[in-house]
């Protein structure tokens, strides 16, 4: 398994092998009802692992997801501008703490 290889899950243990403290990323899952240890990744020393950051060649996201966050603001502004949301506020009563059922709904 090479550096690009790493999964980006699960945390990092250092275990004592030969006098030297070596670094793995871990996954741990229950194994009939107690944690266990499913998958490690071996990452090195601590002098490797601070020359992979220091080369910035450590391992990258094997994927990634995009999230539109103004995409809701942009339809909550549409609405207030286009009289949508007062004609929406007008049909429930006050919230009195809270977002109201309009923008709830919305």
């Amino acid at each position: 398994m090479g550096p690009l290889d790493i999964p980006a899950q699960g945390p990092i243990i250092h275990k004592k092998k030969a006098n030297q403290l070596c670094y793995y990323v871990v996954e741990s899952a229950r194994v009939e009802g107690k944690p266990r240890i499913v998958q490690q990744t071996y990452l090195g020393t601590a002098e490797r692992v601070a020359a992979l950051v220091k080369d910035r060649a450590g391992p990258g996201p094997l994927s990634a997801t995009a999230i539109d966050f103004g995409f809701p603001g942009a339809l909550g502004l549409a609405a207030q501008q286009s009289g949508v949301f007062d004609v929406l506020q007008s049909l429930w009563p006050k919230s009195r703490s809270g977002p109201s059922t309009a923008q709830k709904l919305l």
